[in-house]
């Protein structure tokens, strides 16, 4: 009895010391909770909105201010304002913003523990009020300087070509910034942006319409096309070759309509995503020599391509299924020099290859699956690929009968015309 005493004791004691009180424990600390204030007093180039209901999460508030960007879910690495701290409901000011511009905006508040966000806002700024005001010509644009002076003007029509570059009257002349020329909403002719110092495209946030072709060449520091966000239309090529710097095609939303399209040579661009509301038929597509570009994804709009297609020397390059929609191309196909690109799979929507098809050097290709649905009008070349030893997709095409030659070498399996309308196709 008196060990059965002890027992309960010393249970009762040990229950009375682990415990504590609610009230001694430490209170969970989280990053503050607020709400964006509507926007108001929205102009060209500012607005005001601010942060309210402020929840400090048990960390008092060392920043707070509002964050914006062109792109959804900004934060504090966008454009932001910097406010007083503490938990009071706050007024902001958005500033050095681009005329006639969408932009998404919430507040923000930063504790120990890290920064929360309010709700998101989008609005428009105004478009800067410039009245129509044609300029008759073409004009070339070859410093700084002679930029500025003609953005003076506020020029919101344009008849000829605006040529931008640098280089003059000295080699080291050069066009730091566009941002004199946000009145041009049109240029009838072409617009060339050339081996100048831009690093970004403000300033022509509000050009609609390229007539012709639209060619940004050269610019070795270019890292943004955000720009272009109110661009519509580009009646002949749009061509982006040469920059460098450029790891992402972006900002161009509105883009409905190119001529022909022509990416080349960009040494760091990963995504070409800024074209996938493109819905009109192109007279010509060209991938070429961009030898980080992980995919196509961005042409996802494109069904014809009404002369040729052609996809060389992305080294980066895996698949095609931005191409998934392509039902149509009017003359040739050429695929070749890809050496990640592993199947043809995106291409299972092309029905009708009008005139001839070429798919060389392509090291880490395995099969032609993706042309199991294409008509082949003229003539095949299949050579040089490493590792392709099946050829079964090609077999509608050589039943349906091509017009002209076919050529197929030096790839792991090589079959006759006849092997594969046979179905001895692949190894």
């Amino acid at each position: 009895m008196k060990k059965l005493l002890f027992i309960l004791s010393l249970m009762s004691l040990l229950v009375s010391c682990g415990g504590g009180s609610d009230e001694d424990e430490i209170p969970v600390q989280t990053i503050p909770q607020l709400t964006t204030k509507p926007i108001i007093h929205i102009t060209s180039n500012t607005a005001v909105s601010g942060g309210k209901d402020i929840d400090d999460g048990g960390s008092a508030i060392s920043k707070k201010g509002m964050c914006w960007s062109r792109n959804p879910t900004p934060t504090i690495f966008d454009e932001t304002s910097l406010d007083c701290n503490g938990s009071q409901s706050y007024i902001s000011d958005l500033k050095q913003m681009q005329p006639n511009t969408t932009y998404y905006t919430r507040a923000y508040a930063t504790n120990y523990i890290g920064t929360g966000y309010g709700n998101e806002f989008s609005f428009t700024t105004d478009d800067g009020g410039y009245p129509l005001n044609v300029y008759e010509g073409s004009i070339q644009l070859r410093n700084q300087q002679e930029v500025n002076s003609f953005g003076a003007n506020h020029y919101t029509h344009i008849t000829g070509n605006v040529i931008i570059t640098g280089g003059f009257p000295l080699p080291t002349s050069i066009v730091t910034n566009l941002e004199a020329l946000s009145s041009i909403t049109t240029i009838e002719g072409s617009l060339y942006i050339w081996s100048n110092s831009l690093t970004n495209l403000e300033g022509l946030n509000n050009l609609e319409s390229v007539g012709d072709v639209f060619d940004i060449k050269n610019v070795n520091d270019l890292t943004s096309t955000l720009a272009l966000n109110s661009l519509r239309s580009v009646g002949g090529g749009f061509q982006i070759e040469s920059n460098d710097s450029l790891e992402h095609i972006e900002g161009l939303t509105n883009l409905t309509s190119v001529g022909a399209l022509f990416i080349a040579s960009n040494f760091s661009l990963i995504d070409i995503d800024g074209f996938n509301n493109l819905t009109n038929d192109l007279y010509l597509l060209t991938i070429a020599d961009n030898d980080m570009l992980e995919n196509v994804d961005g042409l996802i709009g494109v069904s014809a391509v009404n002369y040729y297609l052609g996809i060389s020397r992305n080294n980066n390059l895996t698949n095609l299924n931005g191409l998934s929609n392509l039902a149509y191309v009017g003359n040739n196909v050429g695929i070749s020099y890809n050496n990640q690109l592993v199947n043809l799979d995106g291409l299972s929507s092309l029905n009708t290859i009008a005139g001839g098809i070429t798919v060389i050097y392509n090291d880490a290709l395995e099969n032609l699956n993706g042309l199991s649905s294409s008509n082949i009008g003229v003539s095949i070349r299949v050579t040089n690929n490493d590792v392709l030893n099946d050829l079964c997709g090609i077999q509608l095409a050589l039943v349906s009968g091509i017009d002209g030659s076919y050529t197929v070498n030096d790839n792991t399996y090589n079959p006759t015309q006849q092997d594969i309308i046979d179905g001895n196709c692949s190894l």
